[in-house]
């Protein structure tokens, strides 16, 4: 049963891997994975907010497997499927086979979850590692292993170089763990021996610290719109699992307080810390906190198991069809998903019409970063508007601008135009005025 999950996660992640164009985000991957290694720190303090393990883990695998989009997203695939047999792990570990096989099955057609399994950025490392802490947490809780506690203090070093926000996480287990200890339950490690774990995970983070500081003084001002709850919580299970799910973890929270099982605690812990955690921080998007699909598809799972098998069985095929319903390979999509613009496809369209003394224009920022990307190597040079344009390529122009309504661009006429996902791709050529004729003065005689 495992091999078929882990197989099904496998299809969806590494199926249509290359179907999308890069985004934004994602060519500032790019920039990261073409500095030579020693180069990488550097380039990730100029060029992004976030930490610089991942971008290290991509600068290598660019080196040996290349720089196309394919190559450079299969190592977040290979990340998202490891994390559905590592969830699987993690649940028989606290609960049984059964929650852990659900969990994990949910976890693999999840759709937010292939959608950042499909994208060169952090995100699916990210919740690799913090899963694979949680089964070091577990472990430790258990049998006070050395080895374990390495693993712990490795594995949280590591998210925290990842994504500063792995920090609601990691402050989830180590609630879980205090509460433990407060109630006198097994824990493991002494509380010494624990505060020198987490004190060690502090140093390991050290040097990256400053420039966390500064990020968080920065704020979040790209997100132009932040994220509810519903909307998070919907984005987690999508619209057609949100109350099914929902109505699983209030039957496991019930279940729970009447046992005393504070495994569920923790389940819950996970599933909303990482969400509260940065709306309470400031604007909230749904990758911040996709760490919750741990405790979310656990809690989901620990329900069903209450309910008996036959509905672990129902809730992942209601979970499969969702993904049917809204996704094809390649192509994941969940609640409040911005499809990325097809840039790639616009600039393949114009290299195969054009010539280079055409104008090749992008008609916003976003399209210009990517599409910058897509040329290189080429000989056209696209620039950021219509004032950019050189004169010597202002007769023929070709524009990709964002999908939406017709703008007229003064001085010109629209000869063709091509929708793409997100882009437009239009032809436009300078309009030829009519000739003005200068007066003649009459010769008629005036009365």
């Amino acid at each position: 049963m495992l091999a078929a999950i882990v197989g099904l996660a496998a299809a969806l992640r590494l199926g249509g891997l290359g179907a999308e164009s890069f985004w934004w985000d994602e060519v500032l991957t790019t920039y990261s994975a073409r500095e030579p290694v020693t180069q990488v720190i550097k380039s990730v303090r100029n060029h992004e907010n976030a930490p610089p393990l991942y971008f290290i883990v991509v600068n290598l695998w660019a080196k040996c497997f290349g720089m196309s989009d394919l190559s450079l997203r299969l190592p977040s695939a290979l990340m998202g499927i490891a994390t559905v047999a590592l969830l699987w792990r993690v649940g028989k570990e606290l609960f049984d086979n059964t929650i852990g096989l659900t969990a994990a099955a949910l976890l693999a057609v999840s759709p937010i979850d292939i959608a950042y399994s499909q994208e060169a950025r952090m995100y699916a490392l990210l919740v690799s590692l913090l899963t694979l802490n949680l089964w070091a947490v577990v472990r430790v809780m258990r049998s006070g292993s050395m080895r374990w506690q390495v693993a712990y203090v490795a594995t949280a070093a590591m998210a925290l170089l990842t994504h500063t926000f792995a920090a609601f996480t990691l402050l989830t287990v180590n609630l879980f763990w205090l509460g433990r200890f407060m109630r006198r339950g097994q824990t493991g490690v002494t509380w010494r021996r624990w505060l020198t774990l987490n004190a060690a995970v502090l140093v390991l983070f050290g040097p990256w610290a400053p420039a966390t500081l500064e990020v968080a003084r920065m704020g979040l001002p790209w997100l132009a719109k932040s994220t509810t709850w519903r909307e998070a919580v919907t984005g987690y299970s999508g619209i057609v699992l949100a109350w099914p799910m929902i109505g699983l973890s209030a039957l496991a929270i019930t279940r729970a307080w009447r046992m005393r099982d504070d495994r569920v605690l923790l389940l819950i812990l996970l599933a909303t810390v990482p969400v509260f955690g940065p709306i309470a921080y400031g604007q909230f998007t749904t990758r911040y906190g996709i760490a919750a699909l741990i405790g979310w598809t656990m809690l989901a799972a620990y329900g069903a198991s209450a309910v008996g098998r036959w509905m672990c069985i129902v809730l992942v095929a209601v979970a499969a069809a969702n993904w049917a319903m809204t996704s094809t390979l390649g192509h994941p999509r969940y609640v409040n998903y911005t499809p990325k613009a097809d840039v790639r496809g616009a600039i393949r369209f114009i290299s195969g019409r054009a010539n280079p003394q055409n104008g090749v224009v992008a008609g916003s920022r976003g399209i210009w970063h990517v599409a910058e990307h897509y040329t290189q190597g080429t000989a056209f040079r696209v620039v950021d508007g219509m004032d950019a344009l050189p004169s010597t390529a202002s007769d023929h122009v070709w524009l990709i601008e964002p999908a939406g309504p017709y703008r007229v661009i003064p001085g010109y006429d629209e000869r063709s135009r091509l929708p793409l996902e997100g882009v437009i791709v239009r032809e436009l050529w300078r309009r030829e005025e009519p000739a003005t004729t200068p007066s003649v003065p009459s010769t008629y005689p005036r009365n």
